[in-house]
């Protein structure tokens, strides 16, 4: 997390077109379970962003600051595993995963913080990127940038209110296929003490007017608090609305409290009007829950059946729990909103999970949950793995015979502290879900970690990861599978940026996560963001955006469909 004090806006819009709608302040909702339901308490329209005036942001110099750390989760206080985790034996030889179809630079260090939170998501045109506080705009068929480094709460100039004031940063970016609209947003923190009386906590979200990103955008302020801090938040896009997980921790002492989950009215903020959240904290029902990620949906042609429910799922390691499970697990909750009666939603069986996925047996210890683990050339400050969390993003796909769940985290391969990525792919989630296949990620010495994966319309996989070692610089690969090879393994890895130095600030935070997803225009196309260092330095961090695709002369498609045959999709699919 980032808490950035109120700064005077350097950025005016050349023209501004806006209508503000604000609501009386509204109760704080602290010790309620929910459904907890409030309305966007500012909602208006920027004028275009290509018309922002604004100093440029130039590359920062000098020691980066990290304000606050993140928050730790209560589950690395109990007992984990030691042993490392089961892995299935990699092929002797394998097709190598595809070669980088572009490759260019994505943002360095404008803002003087660590981490950076590389995210981003690709549309028809255009790749957003956004970084801690900052965010710019692609040309996805040149590489060059058309738009920014601004700041992310340029986007709300004008509008008033703290999101307006605030540059707080933990951005997301999402680009939804379906409706063309584009998604940024990142919270908004005053914490209470001095020199603010009162805290406040808001989430703040933009949404695009049109498909392009350097137009117009409607953008929202919704209050979560006046003492509970939304950390860590991470989005889905469903049919029925945008879902939001946050690790809640208390705003004056940072003590955990627990998860918080929210759905907010994506149909009505997408026209940019008035929008209703709806909430709820769990953290009074059972405050071991947390770090939870909810669902995000791939493949704008083939969406989930009519009545999904919102999905969020947590991964629980079999010590943790008291008493210990018999497995390591997957927690399931759906999350059926109301929006006609929204008091009327619930989440998961009265707050606990609906099911439970057993795993293979992964170790989430690594370093004792230390902060400082991953090893680097020529510096003896090691890196982060934020390791006992899903990472972005848990990624839904409807191949018509059947539906899948695709995810990852990082772990301790071989109880050695030796860091590698386990992966998993789950079908039928909404039914009588089976774990189709998992695997950890660990095919030499080097550590691999903050993975991102997703699925193409095929059956493919992308695997994306930071990768480092005593001999290795910190660098960005990623791997991948075709639907017909071998359950469990992936390919020959390949190099996306290759770093050329280490990181050497006192703070030892990297990532904290990075983005894989999958071209609107093909549904095949994979585009990958994440950090590296192109030499070694304090904070001079730099990011990456690659993309690839498996050779459809060569694809073996799942379940018998040809490509871009979709006919058989439409006796399961409305």
């Amino acid at each position: 997390m980032k808490n950035l004090n109120s700064r005077a806006c350097l950025v005016a819009l050349a023209a501004l077109a806006m209508v503000v709608w604000v609501l009386p302040a509204q109760a704080d909702s602290v010790g309620q379970a929910g459904p907890i339901v409030s309305q966007s308490v500012r909602h208006s329209t920027s004028a275009p962003l290509r018309d922002l005036v604004r100093e440029p942001k130039v590359p920062f110099e000098g020691e980066p600051i990290e304000i606050n750390p993140l928050g730790q989760l209560p589950k690395v206080s109990r007992p984990g595993s030691s042993m490392g985790s089961d892995m299935m034996p990699a092929p002797e030889a394998s097709e190598p995963a595809p070669d980088p179809i572009q490759s260019f630079n994505g943002m360095d260090n404008v803002d003087g913080f660590l981490p950076p939170d590389t995210v981003g998501d690709v549309g028809p045109i255009y790749y957003v990127q956004a970084v801690n506080v900052s965010y710019a705009v692609f040309d996805k068929a040149t590489g060059g940038m058309v738009l920014g480094p601004f700041d992310i709460s340029d986007l709300w100039s004008g509008a008033g209110g703290n999101c307006e004031t605030h540059n707080d940063g933990d951005p997301i970016v999402l680009y939804d296929s379906v409706n063309g609209r584009w998604m940024i947003s990142q919270f908004s923190l005053i914490f209470p003490n001095p020199p603010f009386i009162s805290g406040s906590f808001e989430q703040c979200i933009a949404v695009s007017t049109t498909g392009d990103p350097t137009g117009s955008w409607y953008r929202y302020e919704f209050h979560w608090s006046d003492t509970i801090l939304n950390d860590y938040p991470h989005f889905g896009i469903w049919p029925d609305g945008l879902y939001m997980a946050v690790n809640q921790f208390d705003g004056e002492t940072f003590a955990w409290r627990g998860q918080g989950v929210a759905a907010f009215e994506w149909e009505e903020m997408i026209k940019g009007n008035a929008a209703t959240m709806v909430k709820f904290d769990l953290f009074a029902h059972d405050d071991f829950f947390g770090a939870q990620i909810p669902v995000d949906w791939d493949g704008a042609a083939s969406p989930p059946p009519a009545g999904r429910p919102g999905l969020f799922v947590e991964w629980e390691d079999a010590d943790w729990s008291n008493p210990p499970l018999s497995a390591d697990q997957l927690w399931f909750w759906e999350f059926d909103v109301d929006w006609n009666t929204p008091g009327n939603s619930t989440f998961g069986d009265g707050l606990d999970f609906d099911f439970v996925l057993d795993t293979i047996d992964v170790d989430p210890d690594l370093c004792g949950y230390a902060r400082d683990c991953i090893p680097q050339p020529t510096s003896t400050n090691n890196l982060d793995t934020v390791a006992p969390r899903l990472m972005h993003r848990l990624a839904y796909r409807n191949l018509g015979s059947h539906e899948v769940l695709v995810g990852s985290h990082t772990v301790d391969a071989d109880g050695t502290d030796h860091a590698g990525v386990h992966w998993f792919e789950i079908r039928d989630p909404f039914g009588t879900p089976f774990m189709q296949q998992d695997n950890v990620w660990a095919p030499d010495a080097d550590h691999r970690w903050m993975g991102s994966v997703v699925m193409d319309k095929n059956g493919n996989m992308a695997l994306g990861y930071s990768i480092s070692s005593a001999t290795t610089f910190p660098s960005i690969r990623y791997t991948g599978r075709m639907a017909g090879d071998a359950l469990g393994t992936m390919r020959a890895e390949q190099t996306a940026f290759a770093g050329g130095g280490s990181q050497t600030s006192t703070s030892n935070r990297w990532g904290d996560y990075s983005s894989m997803n999958v071209d609107p225009n093909d549904d095949a196309t994979f585009w990958y963001t994440q950090e590296y260092y192109k030499s070694t330095s304090s904070g001079g961090w730099s990011t990456g955006i690659v993309s690839f695709a498996f050779d459809a002369a060569e694809v073996i498609f799942a379940d018998g469909f040809e490509s871009g045959d979709t006919s058989a999709w439409s006796s399961s699919v409305p």
